[in-house]
């Protein structure tokens, strides 16, 4: 007991050491992003989003640092995170191959990344590509096991309108966009 004592300064010292660094490593300042925050509108259950349209995101690091074009560039997680001058979608145009959306929820100063997936809870033996089909999107996951589905929207300016006619579908119990709100690099 006496050690343990002893030793008690040096262990409390150490702890304090690690939590700036802690504290870094899983925070994010963002409040930046305001500004940016201007495109479409994403609602989920607890959040309410705004496209960032010049935010690009990437699940490796591809970026070339001598592009003056680039404002902002960060790791958020295991993704690579940034900001251009210009967009590279407008509000009205999806046809960059982007498909990851940075966004951002001004209320709660919380930035995230939508993943341009819809998922999708199924009722019972509904059949996905039966509801991919009508609903003109792209089946990229199914895991019958647990009756849930993801599907790709064509375009980020359909998600509302793609969301409120999934839900009103009798085959689908519920549905939702991916969000990856948590980032967090694995130890």
């Amino acid at each position: 007991m006496k050690k343990l004592i002893k030793k008690t300064p040096t262990l409390i010292l150490r702890l304090l050491c690690m939590l700036p660094a802690i504290e870094i490593a899983h925070s994010q300042d963002v409040k930046f992003l305001t500004p940016y925050a201007i495109g479409e509108t994403i609602q989920t259950e607890n959040n309410n989003y705004q496209v960032v349209p010049n935010g690009v995101v990437r699940n490796q690091a591809s970026l070339n640092d001598e592009n003056s074009n680039i404002i902002w560039q960060s790791n958020i997680g295991e993704y690579e995170v940034y900001i251009q001058s210009t967009p590279i979608r407008s509000e009205y145009d999806d046809s960059s191959n982007e498909k990851y959306f940075l966004v951002y929820d001004t209320d709660k100063e919380k930035a995230a990344i939508f993943t341009g997936n819809i998922i999708i809870e199924l009722n019972g033996n509904a059949n996905a590509d039966e509801i991919a089909m009508f609903h003109q999107l792209k089946l990229v996951h199914n895991f019958t096991a647990i009756n849930q589905s993801f599907f790709l929207i064509p375009s980020i300016n359909v998600l509302s309108i793609k969301l409120e006619a999934l839900l009103s579908d009798n085959r689908v119990k519920n549905a939702y966009p991916e969000i990856i709100e948590n980032f967090r690099r694995a130890q």
